[in-house]
Parts: C-alpha cells; structure tokens; sequence
C-alpha cells in the first residue's frame, strides 16, 4: 500500500501557435527471420536544404504482410532496421509538413546488409486551394513554443480504441507491444491526465492508457520543454492527455465499446463504458465508468551455439518461450466543478480503478548433443497475477489575473492509495516426467 499527498501552487505561461495539420500513422518494424536476417539502413533528409530531418517515423512492410509496429529516426536522421530476411519490402517515411514517400526496396539472399544512402523528402507538392473559407477549425496538429498538440476528437480513426492507441499516431511519441511509453526515443517522460499524474487512474501508465477510451479524449499535448507548472519532471518531455467536458445544459451521455477478435489464437479483448453528465449554469457533475479485457499471445525461440572446448563438443542451447497474459480492468470516475466567477474556478473528483493481470509463461531447454547420454531437456514454467485496487481524490483551485489572462494561479490537491497484491509460482521439472524437481512460490 502506498500513499501519496501532493499540493503544489503553480504560476504558469501559456502561449498558443497553430501550424500545418499534417496526418503521421505509426512507423513498424519487422519480425526477426530464423536465419538471422540483415540490416537496412539509410538518413532521412529534406531534398531542397540538405537538412536531416530528426525522429522521422519510418514503416518497412513486407509485400502481403500488414504493418505492426515501427521506428523514428535519430537526431541525425539515421534509422536501422535489424534481423530484416529476404524479400520485397516498402520503406515509407513520415514528417511533419512533408509529403509521404515510399519506395519499394529488395532484400536479397546474399547476407549483406543493405545500404540505402540518402533517402530525401520534399515538401514541394502541396496544393494551393482557392476562395476556401475555413472559420474556427481546430487543425489536427497545432504547433506551440514549448512543444505541440494532437487534437484527438478531429482524428475519425481513434473511434473504438483506448489511450494506447492514440499514442500511437501523435508525432515524436512511440508506444511498443507492451505498453511502454517513450517521447524522441527516451522513456524519462511524464504521462498526466486532465494536468494530474496518471497514477492518481491506475498504478502504471501503460495501465491508465488501457483504461481511458479513445471516444474520452480531447487532445494530447506534448510538451518538449516542460516549465514550472509540472514541477520539472521528466527530462525528455511531458504528454497530457486532456479528456472531454460537457459544456451542454442539462443531463447528457454516451455508451462506447469496441470488441475484437484474433482468430488464430481463439481469443477477445475489447471494453466497454459510459459517460453521464450534468450541467447548470455554473455547476456541472460528470460521471463516467467501464470495463475492459485483455488478452495477449507470444512464442518466442532463440538459440547459442557454444564451440568445442577440449574434451567438451559443441553444444546447441535452443530455448523455446510461450507466452499467455491478460485480465480484467475496470474504472469508475466522479467529478464536479464549479464555475465561481469569470476567472474563478474549483474541482474536485474520487476515481476506483480495480484489475488484474494474470500472466503464464512456459520455456523450455534443449541441449543438443546431451551433455549426458540419456539425460533429458528441463521446463519451467511461471504463472503469476498483479490485481491491484486503486483509489484516488483530487480537489482543484485555479485562477486568471484580470490585469494579465495569461497568468494563472493553479493549486492542485490529491491523494491515492494503490493496493498491490501480486504472487507468483514457479515450476521446474524434465520433460520426460511430470515430477516437479524445483518450486518457488511468493
């Protein structure tokens, strides 16, 4: 159990700037071949000024094969795709303000890695359109000075989905298989939620961004220089995800829910949820709750061949992983404000995010030859389970100056409780018996 009470009084700056809306899917990289495979290289830069174009999101799909996951670029625009088997591939690039390229490319049987040199975008096609009017249109991505803003509820896609995958279209911000968040290539960043911690919704980010429905969200900043107001954490950026208010008179509401199904494994993940809302005048009360599963399938194998020592001969070490997760998440949240003036303004909320997250893992061990004749090969396996409880209150004041609209003064109150329970067994025994010769149990 652990708690955790936080008041902080923030002066703060905002300024706003709006730029190009430029749409960036999510870049992907390939499955590792058994053979090993090989490397694709290559520098992103701009075709006109000879200027690298730094964390460009890079896709290479296989001809028949659908994208999965991806990379960006670094700082100098280099990218490498690893363990990359033979065939024909399409290398697609994204950047903000430029024209998609793609250029299909071949992989050939000879083991070389390929070189791909330069690969040079433009941004020199765009058309002109006349006597378009376009009045009070948020673009779907706004450029500011401190870094820039993913306007969510404008992207048609993210109907159905969660936090996750939104993440996964906002430019300089990945989201790997896990859940794992990262900001220009560094996990050093900081996740909030309408301005407070995620943990205040779940214990961990990845599990707070399962929980929130896309269909909640707003937008998404990416703050890239983080001032005051959040305290300095995360060195390599903040992202805040803003969700969505009712501003209409009256009762109001919305059910979402979204299901999926893989075939090959016989397995649904999906949730499902509601939003309820109240307004009058200056007072309004939003309550919003839902369920959520998941499940996911993965088989590994990876191998070490050792050379002959002396007496010793070669061995071949073959390791064969197998892996089942999921469970059941829930999240209920309750909040009020009031409106006191003009420029005055107090929150407050109470949130319950229950789950649990079972997870079994089955290795096993493959010595060839056998360093004993008639020995037999070892297998573990782990099943263990992360439920957690937690609970969270949050009271909010915030501020305008009259003299300068700019300056606000926010004080932020919250206070959460997690409760973690995880256990865990361990087995170990030989295949050709199912007698356990190794138990650890926590």
């Amino acid at each position: 159990m652990k708690r955790l009470l936080l008041l902080a009084p923030v002066f703060c700056f905002h300024q706003l700037a709006t730029a190009q809306q430029t749409n960036q899917p999510a870049a992907v990289t390939q499955a590792a071949p058994v053979s090993g495979g090989v490397a694709v290289r290559g520098t992103v830069k701009d075709s006109v000024v000879d200027q690298a174009l730094e964390y460009s999101s890079i896709m290479l799909v296989r001809d028949g094969q659908q994208a999965s996951d991806g990379i960006n670029s670094d700082s100098t625009g280099f990218f490498e795709f690893k363990n990359i088997q033979p065939g024909t591939y399409t290398l697609t690039v994204f950047y903000v303000g430029y024209n998609k390229l793609e250029r299909k490319i071949t992989v050939d049987n000879s083991g070389k890695d390929l070189e791909l040199g330069l690969v040079n975008m433009n941004n020199s096609t765009s058309t002109t359109l006349k006597e378009v009017q376009i009045v009070d249109i948020k673009q779907l991505i706004e450029q500011r000075p401190d870094g820039m803003v993913y306007n969510a509820e404008k992207d048609l896609t993210n109907k159905g989905t969660t936090a996750e995958q939104v993440l996964r279209k906002v430019p300089m911000v990945t989201v790997d298989l896990e859940g794992n968040v990262q900001m220009r290539g560094s996990g050093n960043i900081r996740v909030l939620i309408d301005g407070k911690p995620s943990t205040i919704i779940a214990a961990t980010v990845k599990d707070a961004l399962k929980q929130i429905p896309s269909d909640n969200i707003k937008s998404v900043e990416v703050i890239t220089s983080p001032g005051a107001k959040y305290d300095a954490e995360g060195a390599a950026g903040v992202i805040n995800i803003i969700t969505k208010k009712s501003v209409m008179k009256g009762i109001s509401g919305s059910v979402q829910g979204e299901l999926s199904y893989n075939v090959p494994r016989e397995f649904f993940t999906g949730n499902t949820g509601f939003n309820l809302n109240y307004r009058n005048k200056n007072f309004g009360l939003a309550l919003n709750a839902g369920v959520s599963h998941w499940q996911m399938y993965l088989e590994m194998q990876s191998e070490r061949k050792d050379d002959a020592t002396g007496s010793t001969p070669a061995q071949t070490l073959t390791q064969n992983t197998m892996f089942k997760g999921g469970g059941d998440f829930y999240w209920s949240q309750l909040s009020a404000d009031y409106q006191i003036d003009s420029l005055q303004s107090i929150q407050a909320g109470v949130s319950y995010h229950p789950g649990n997250w079972i997870q079994d893992v089955d290795m096993t061990n493959i010595i060839r030859p056998l360093p004993t004749a008639g020995s037999p090969d070892y297998r573990r396996t782990t099943h263990s389970e992360n439920p957690r409880d937690n609970i969270g209150f949050n009271a909010a004041y915030s501020k305008k100056f009259k003299n300068n609209p700019k300056r606000t003064l926010d004080i932020l109150s919250q206070y959460s409780t997690n409760s973690t329970n995880a256990q865990y067994e361990l087995l170990g025994n030989f295949t050709n018996s199912d007698a356990v010769v190794y138990r650890e149990v926590n």
